[in-house]
């Protein structure tokens, strides 16, 4: 039994000189560390604003592409309809400008 208290002993005694070491040594290591976290931090921030703006763009973009598609073939169905229904003369030359024949 005797044994086992030394033990116990010398292990509370190898654990407090470790927490001590870890009280005394993380505050040290955060602040050796902290100038040189704060410029990566900004970094990575731009990093990410910049990227979220050109998604933004992108997406600005690609949506009026969309709208343009859109529009041209809601055009052209009403068109087809027109000419289906006779309303329209379909020897009417494209609306491109060329003309045929």
């Amino acid at each position: 039994m005797q044994q086992f208290n030394a033990i116990l002993r010398r292990l509370a005694t190898n654990e407090l000189a470790v927490n001590l070491t870890v009280a005394i040594v993380v505050p040290m290591v955060v602040n050796a560390v902290a100038p040189l976290v704060r410029p990566v931090g900004r970094s990575v921030l731009k990093t990410g604003i910049m990227a979220v703006e050109k998604l933004r763009e992108s997406a600005a973009e690609f949506s009026e592409l969309v709208e343009d598609l859109t529009e041209e073939v809601q055009e052209e169905l009403q068109q087809r309809r027109e000419q289906a229904a006779g309303l329209v003369d379909s020897e009417r030359p494209p609306q491109d400008g060329k003309d045929v024949g």
